[in-house]
Order: C-alpha cells, then structure tokens, then sequence
C-alpha cells in the first residue's frame, strides 16, 4: 500500500479499545480551532496530553467543541493534570488553603517546589489535597476527554519533603499497622523506644503516651535529625523512606490508588469510560508511559544515532506489562524539565535524525512513541506525517506478537539492530533492522544482506520502510533453513515480512541456537526473589523481579543478586551482557554451582552514574555442562552494575 495512501485509514473512527492504537501523538496545547486542526492532520489514534493542567486550568467547556474534531480524524483526545504542583493563587485559591494544602520540610515549613518560590509540592497524604487535583479532571472528564495523564503521579518529594500533618498521622498509622496488627507489639510496647528511640512519655511525640499518635516531625526535630531525616542515625529512616517497604512507597501507593479509583468512579457515573496513565511506569494504569529527557537525546544541539537501545526499549516494555498486570501499551515520549525541552530545543534536521532511528526501534521492541506534533515544524512535521502514515498502513505488525530470541538472525552490517517476531494468526515472521551506522550523520546502507532462520520455505518476502513509497516484494534464497535477502539502499529502517502458508512447526533450535534470553527489569528496590528457575521452554518464575541492577557493597539493604537453577540438556553457555557500573566500579562473579568460576573487575570509565550508558556493553560467558546446575550472578566491587539480559545458549530443544 502507498505509504500516503494510507493517511485514510485513521478516518475509520476511533479505536474500540486502546490496544487497537498504532500511533500515538503529543499534542499538549490543543486549545484552539488553528491547533486542533494540526493535531488532525496527522492520522493519530491518540492525542496524548492534548490538554494539561499545570498551574491555572482553562475553562474547559468553553473548550469542548475542540474535542469532535479530533474524533472526526480518527482519535482519542487526552487530557491531564499534575498530581504535584500548586502554585500561589491557582485557579483563585485563597492563601490559608493554599497553605494548608502544601507539604512542609521536617521543621514545618513550606519549601519552594524546583527552588521557584511560587509553587511548593502538594500534600499527597491530605484527602483534601487530592480531592483538589481531582477537580480538575471531573472537569475535563465532564467537557469530554477520553484519558487523563497524571503528571508526577508519585510526586517529585526531595528528602526533606513529605513531612505535613496528613504524613505524620498516616506514619504513624502505617507503623501501628506493620508492628501492632503485623509483629503484635502493644501501643505502648518498650520496644518503641528499644528499637526507634521514641519516647512515649514526650506529649510533643506522642501526645496519648502512644504510637497512635506518633508526631515524627517532633521526633526528629528533638533528636537533632530534621536537618538530615535519611541520617544514618536515624532509626526510622529506613521505616520512613527505604525503598518498596517503606512508609514512603505505600503512601504513593495509597494516594495514586485513591487518585484512579475515584477518576474511574466518577467517569462511571456518567456513563463514561476514561483511561489512566501516569508520568512514568506506574501501577492501575490503562497504558504505561515513559518519557525521555536529556540523557536520551545526547547534546542538545547534536544528535548521535550509533547506540542502540533496543534491549533496553524491551526491557521497559517488560517491566510496563509487569506493574500493569497485563499485556498494555507502553508509550515513550519526549518530555519537558524545568531546564527546558530538550528534544524542542533541537534543529528540525536533528530531531528528524532521531525519529528516523529510535522512533522505530521503541516500536520494533514492542513500544509505541508519541509523535511530538504539538513542536513540529514544516520540515519534521512532513516526516511524522510520513512514518505515522506508515504506521497506520502496517499497524498489523505492532499488536499481539511473539518476541523471538535468536543468535542466528544476522545481518551483513555492524551497527544494525535487529529485532524478531511471529505473527501467528497472519502466518507471518517480521525482523526489523534499524540501522546505527553513523559518521556525523545516518550512514545510508547500500546494500544490506539479512540472514534470517526459519524451519521451513516461506512463500513470499516483503521489504516495507516509510522509506519507500510502497511495500516490494524481494527475491530471497532459502538453504540450510536460512532466509537470505538483500535490501538497500537502507537509512534508517527497514521491515522484512517473511509470509507462510503455514509458520514453521517446531523450529526453536533453527530460529535461536536453543537460545533463551531472560531480560532484565529496570528497577531501584530489593527484588522480592532471586532464585529463578529456568524452564525448559525459557520461562521463569518472578520475571517482574529479575532486576537490572546487580548491587555490590554500597547498599546492602538493596543485595538480593540473582541465582538461576538450570538444566541444560547439552552442553552451553551462559552470558551475562553488562551495561554499564557506577563511579565505584564494580566486580562480576559468577559461580557455577558453588564453584567461582568467572571474576571480572568492572572499573568505571565514564566517570557517570548513568545504568543505561551502555558504558561497557558487552557479553561475559561461562561454559555449563548438561544437567541440573545453579548458576549465582554476584558482584563484590564496590557498587552497582546494570545488566541487559542473560543469554542461556542451546537451552531449548525441539
């Protein structure tokens, strides 16, 4: 189908359900006839931030008649709302509610929000509070919008904030609950002033003589701690704000739960469904969302293409699925900061440049990426136009498949990213080859020759790319169960669809060596579980919790490395692939049931403490014999080191 041809396809209607959506676009800013337009000129299926509250909101009926518009090009319309600024004055509040709907630092104080005096953090404890940021999306739900995107749904506290009235009595509610109901200590129990130092006979700490009324901003300011509340001598630090058991995580928890629960409810009510996303990988979320800043985009006035992200893209995917509890759309953005907009900051030429790259490898890992329309200009504009066209037009390939690990999909080039799936209910079999080959700018492939494995002949071979103006058909040779194809000239991107009357039975061994490919999860917390047992068709157990992270002695309270249990039927290998180490450095050891038997010092090179820096970027291998092993992945060096997956090469059998 001609690429342009296939702008007509968004004009179908609205998609059902938000997993029939292929091409997301950022349109913060629809506020008017001139901007509504725009957005509909781009076949999207969701306008994502269409609207976004962020200090003063609009009059939202006044602007509900934008709403059709884009329901008549085919999408969605989003709306949203920060969950953590409040501004002075906003919206005509008076200044003691103002104050009172504010967080406060340990001595009670309101601190200014990003050091802007002007706006502070809101109480995320405080039903009031939330109840305020809720009004702002009956509002939009009211005049029409099909989503709302909870901006800072965590809330962007530093350490010295979270301390209001509201905390204080949910702590020491929350303590009550994890000693009392969990460990059966009394109210009064000794072991409060054993075990934390607090002295139930302080009226200004515990006012009943109680942890029931437990004042932990009194606590801290009599011992000296307000200054610092994460001191190490502290001992409810670690209670207060020590990873995903603490008081910290769960009152996130309860506030963003509250937050969705009412949204749906109310939504309900009038008959409506509206769907939920946060800023970031959340959980009770319809869609994930993650956004880039920065460190994603390289300088801000030069774009690089050479890296690719493409494990890592899948990794957050992963994890999306994870805390959502199913298989949702995991969308990733370009996204502000209080230094600016880095990915508007750049030329038109420059952001093209990473469009052409990432954009499809995030779809090529199983992602989606919102277009950025809403800072397009003619020449960047005319290019999502493009892709998002072509998007449309092969939205077939971007739902409901099965990811292949594969050692022998190859190409003839360094540099070029490969990604591999089956498509059951199609017959098909898609690689998608992203090119990062790079000298100043994209190096344009001549001629790019793909070795694709498969168990049987396939009847016909496609090369699609919004590169060409429609889909061709490629000759190919198949010998020794491989595909062999030849494409070019390549620039950025380019599809290959290898169709069947019938897929391939029992291939595994053709299509991936026996190749299992365990990815990482990005996640800052102690797993829950680090004993995977590794089945014979490649599945474990507690995937969520296979962290990216492999702590060494910095923070122990964080050590939980990972132990895979194992049954090769042959011999094999497995590979632990590094991304990078902290500024510490870091030591690999891995040992093959109980047996050190590979120990690599990591010294750090970037002189970042970035884990997705691809700092080191490289495979280290142990031989298993066949049989039942265990296989420990640990590390003594002085601090982190990220790892992208772990290969178990010929694991799988037919």
């Amino acid at each position: 189908m001609p690429v342009l041809a296939a702008m007509l396809i968004a004009w179908a209607g609205p998609c059902k359900s938000l997993d029939e959506c292929t091409v997301w676009t950022l349109n913060e800013g629809c506020y008017s006839q001139e901007t509504a337009e725009l957005a509909a000129s781009v076949p999207s299926d969701f306008l994502m931030r269409a609207w976004f509250k962020w200090h003063n909101a609009p009059d939202y009926e006044a602007l509900k008649h934008l709403i059709p518009i884009a329901k008549a090009a085919g999408a969605l319309f989003g709306g949203g709302t920060t969950v953590s600024a409040l501004y002075r004055g906003e919206n005509g509040l008076a200044p003691d509610v103002w104050r009172r709907l504010a967080t406060r630092d340990p001595f009670g104080h309101i601190l200014p929000a990003w050091d802007d005096p002007s706006v502070a953090h809101g109480a995320i404890a405080s039903e009031e509070y939330l109840d305020y940021v809720l009004r702002w999306c009956y509002a939009q739900i009211d005049a029409g919008v099909d989503s709302l995107f909870m901006d800072e749904a965590q809330v962007a506290y530093t350490r010295y904030e979270g301390f209001d009235d509201a905390s204080m009595a949910q702590f020491a509610a929350w303590l009550e609950r994890k000693y009392c109901d969990g460990q059966g200590w009394r109210l009064d129990d000794p072991k409060w002033t054993q075990e934390f130092g607090i002295d139930l006979a302080d009226k200004d700490v515990c006012p009943d003589g109680t942890i029931r009324t437990f004042n932990y901003r009194n606590y801290l300011i009599k011992r000296d701690l307000a200054a610092d509340p994460y001191a190490e001598d502290n001992p409810l630090a670690r209670e207060w704000g020590g990873g995903e058991e603490s008081f910290y995580q769960w009152r996130a928890d309860w506030a963003w739960k509250y937050l969705c629960d009412h949204i749906r409810e109310y939504a309900a009510r009038r008959g409506r469904t509206v769907t939920i996303c946060a800023n970031g990988l959340n959980k009770w979320v319809d869609f994930q969302v993650q956004g880039f800043w920065i460190e994603w985009v390289g300088e801000r006035r030069k774009v690089t293409t050479f890296a690719s992200y493409l494990r890592r893209y899948r990794s957050i995917v992963l994890r999306g699925w994870d805390l959502a509890g199913r298989r949702v759309p995991v969308v990733f953005f370009h996204d502000w900061g209080f230094g600016g907009f880095p990915f508007g900051e750049l030329r038109p030429a420059e952001r093209i440049k990473w469009m052409r790259v990432y954009a499809p490898e995030i779809y090529a890992a199983g992602g989606y990426f919102c277009w950025p329309v809403n800072i397009a200009r003619e020449e960047d504009l005319e290019l999502i136009r493009r892709y998002t066209a072509w998007y449309q037009a092969h939205r077939q390939w971007f739902h409901g498949g099965e990811w292949l690990a594969s050692r022998y999909l190859t190409a003839s080039r360094q540099g070029v990213a490969l990604a591999f799936w089956q498509f059951p209910e199609l017959k098909q079999r898609v690689v998608h080859a992203i090119n990062h080959n790079y000298d100043g700018d994209i190096v344009p492939l001549e001629k790019l020759e793909l070795r694709i494995p498969s168990g049987a002949r396939p009847k016909a071979v496609v090369w699609a790319s919004p590169e060409l103006d429609a889909d061709q058909p490629v000759a190919f040779e198949w010998k020794e169960k491989v595909v062999t194809v030849s494409l070019g000239p390549v620039t950025g991107y380019a599809a290959v669809a290898l169709i069947y009357d019938e897929l391939p039975a029992d291939d595994t061994v053709v299509v991936g060596g026996g190749a299992v490919e365990l990815l990482t999860r990005p996640m800052w917390s102690r797993p829950r579980v680090n004993r995977f047992i590794v089945a014979p068709d490649g599945t474990i157990n507690d995937a969520d919790q296979l962290s990216s992270f492999v702590q060494g002695n910095l923070h122990p309270h964080l050590r939980n490395n990972p132990v895979f249990v194992v049954d090769y039927p042959r011999e094999g290998q497995f590979i632990v692939h590094v991304n990078s180490v902290a500024q510490m450095g870091a030591t690999l050891d891995i040992y093959l049931d109980g047996k050190l038997v590979l120990q690599q010092d990591l010294p750090d090179l970037d002189k970042e403490n970035d884990g997705l820096a691809a700092e080191y970027d490289q495979d280290y291998v142990i031989t298993v014999p066949p049989g039942t092993h265990e296989i420990r992945v640990d590390n003594t060096g002085g601090d982190w080191l990220t790892v992208d997956y772990f290969l178990l090469i010929n694991y799988r059998v037919e």
